[in-house]
């Protein structure tokens, strides 16, 4: 009799202090989430509700029998019923849709590479969120296909708009409440021809009336959609293999709803609730094959909002069914693309004349930068980016600004990198935190200012470990001495001047003016950091640069001109280029890209929309011991 009082007495008090746990786990759960609830008996029914679907994820994640892992995200107050219901809303259409091509354009295609990943070529923006009361994942599926087409036929990246599908794609959808189809939203861009920007039309997760003013301004445009044949994984993919790719899946049951991470195997059906996209495929380390998948679920769903699942299920229709993809037209006209770009980029001309001029030039471009990119045979490739209405002159005269100094400088004889040894093999300085974000020169040529601030902005951080966004404006209004401000200067002379000075202010203080100003002596006393000295890496030796940037950021001179330098989009940078040296930016680090190819890596001062991100990575030992466009012949770096 005692010994049962005893066990019944324990079991008791074991299933309290579980109960205690979970109570403490939802609190800092709820904090964690922001999650309010309006009134005591609701938040009792979803503690009950949390206690339940975290009692599974551990059992699941504990058994260790799965090749994937589940997690208690922001989903974990919700009954799988409904989380269905606010989080999935595809809908199977009762129509035939508008005339897809019947001949699936891929079929052909034979040469797949063994891997895919759209986000390693630019093709992919940032993960969304769809939100916790709308059903337009149909929505966020079809304009991340379109997104990615049109990075791929372009080179530019844009952010479209997924309110707008909401909004005004009213045939067969019903917006947030119901669902919707794919083809229906692709079907609307081609009627309208076009879509609006994120930024333009700005997702509200609610369903709103169309705003036909924001309609009208279209970003990007697709020409026709193609529906995959059914149960054919080949096709899937020669499809992916080519451009991303909408698709819908069945997201019923709880291994879906609280994925985490691994290639998930799960069980799931055919009974499809939900729109993704598919932007890759791979093979996992213990040959696993998987599709990966972009969602609309935010960042804290999944792989940072993306999935990989199973590949090569053994089941024709796969783990899930495709659906239809996007096409642009190779034959969009010029003339539609250049509105496109001057809506992108906010341009405008002061006359039909000077629209008429900066249209031949765009379209002498575009029609460089596609040839270069089908041609295929380079190791990066190109993109229409802001200077696409700009023939080079004007490119070099207000894009660049280096200038060689004709004035001997004193300089230490001796380098004092030149005895290191241990130089790892890789390096980033944006890993280590010594790197602040990319800004943009605008149209006056002051790189050398930029340059300089970037490389101080370097070593400060890896001195004091704090990274301070410093002042070019001051460099460019102050820094008299050899520079001309807005109009060409050296790093050399900019370190002097900050020596000189004690320091430089902030950004914050002294904000870029993208013009050049007079000194403003009080903000200019400000001394955010400072630096006691700067050194000239000897010149024409890629191995001594080699040294220099293994320690910090350094500041280097190239040519920076010519058509592939000024369009460069992604890959190694391996074109021609002499040493007219007419640029400057910043090496923050240097690498070998998986074909075995050494690079170095590059921060540019022209935006984030040139490049990777606003960085480039260049050739590094190019065969000639000035380096590729002359970077290791006037290389310097501050000493702090």
């Amino acid at each position: 009799m005692l010994l049962v009082l005893g066990t019944w007495i324990s079991q008791s008090l074991s299933r309290t202090l579980l109960e205690e746990s979970f109570v403490g786990r939802h609190e800092q759960w709820v904090t964690q989430h922001g999650r309010n609830y309006v009134d005591d008996a609701e938040k009792k029914r979803r503690l009950k509700i949390f206690m339940d679907n975290v009692e599974y994820i551990d059992k699941v994640n504990n058994q260790g029998n799965r090749t994937y892992r589940l997690s208690v995200n922001e989903f974990a107050d919700l009954t799988n019923e409904e989380f269905i219901a606010t989080h999935t809303g595809y809908k199977i259409s009762t129509k035939p849709s508008s005339s897809p091509k019947k001949t699936f354009r891929y079929g052909n295609l034979s040469r797949i590479p063994m891997t895919m990943d759209w986000r390693e070529k630019g093709a992919v923006t940032p993960i969304k969120s769809q939100g916790q009361y709308c059903g337009s994942c149909w929505a966020f599926s079809a304009v991340a296909a379109v997104e990615g087409i049109y990075q791929i036929k372009t080179g530019n990246l844009i952010s479209l708009s997924e309110q707008q599908l909401v909004d005004c794609v009213v045939e067969g959808n019903s917006g947030c409440n119901g669902g919707g189809v794919v083809n229906y939203a692709f079907t609307y861009i081609i009627q309208n021809r076009g879509l609006a920007t994120e930024e333009n039309y700005p997702y509200e997760a609610m369903d709103g009336t169309c705003d036909q003013e924001k309609a009208s301004i279209n970003a990007a445009r697709i020409s026709e959609f193609v529906i995959l044949p059914s149960n054919n994984e080949l096709a899937i993919l020669q499809a992916v293999a080519t451009q991303p790719v909408s698709v819908s899946l069945d997201a019923t049951g709880h291994d879906l709803q609280f994925y985490a991470s691994g290639v998930f195997t799960g069980q799931c059906g055919t009974n499809l609730s939900h729109d993704v996209t598919a932007i890759g495929y791979g093979t996992s380390e213990d040959g696993t094959k998987y599709w990966l998948i972009k969602n609309s679920w935010g960042t804290n769903w999944g792989e940072n909002g993306y999935m990989r699942i199973q590949r090569d299920s053994g089941a024709p229709e796969g783990t899930w069914i495709f659906q239809a993809m996007s096409h642009t037209s190779l034959e969009d006209s010029f003339a539609m693309r250049h509105e496109q770009w001057m809506a992108q980029h906010g341009r405008n001309y002061v006359d039909d004349v000077e629209k008429i001029r900066r249209f031949k030039i765009f379209k002498d471009n575009v029609k460089y930068i596609d040839k270069v990119n089908n041609e295929g045979n380079r190791t990066y490739k190109l993109s229409v980016n802001e200077f696409a209405d700009l023939t080079n002159e004007e490119f070099i005269a207000t894009g660049t600004g280096y200038k060689i100094s004709n004035q001997p400088t004193s300089r230490k004889t001796t380098f004092r990198y030149g005895n290191l040894t241990e130089i790892p093999t890789t390096i980033d300085w944006r890993e280590r935190g010594a790197v602040t974000p990319i800004k943009n020169q605008g149209t006056f040529a002051s790189c050398w200012a930029f340059s300089a601030v970037a490389a101080m902005e370097g070593i400060t951080q890896i001195r004091t470990g704090k990274l301070i966004s410093l002042s070019e404006q001051q460099l460019v209004d102050c820094a008299v001495n050899g520079n001309h401000g807005c109009h060409t200067g050296w790093m050399d002379y900019a370190f002097a001047y900050i020596i000189q000075n004690q320091g430089l202010d902030t950004e914050e203080n002294y904000p870029y003016l993208n013009m050049d100003g007079i000194c403003d002596l009080e903000k200019a006393s400000v001394k955010a950091a400072s630096i006691s000295a700067f050194d000239d890496v000897p010149s024409n030796n890629e191995g001594e640069l080699l040294q220099a940037v293994a320690i910090q950021p350094v500041s280097v001179a190239l040519e920076g001109y010519g058509p592939d330098f000024r369009f460069y989009s992604s890959g190694i940078f391996s074109g021609q280029c002499g040493t007219d040296l007419n640029h400057a930016a910043t090496i923050i680090g240097y690498g070998t890209s998986d074909d075995g190819t050494d690079y170095w890596l590059l921060k540019n001062s022209w935006g984030m929309n040139w490049g990777e991100n606003g960085y480039m990575r260049i050739l590094r030992y190019s065969g000639t011991p000035e380096g590729l466009c002359g970077l290791a012949q006037k290389a310097s770096f501050p000493v702090a």
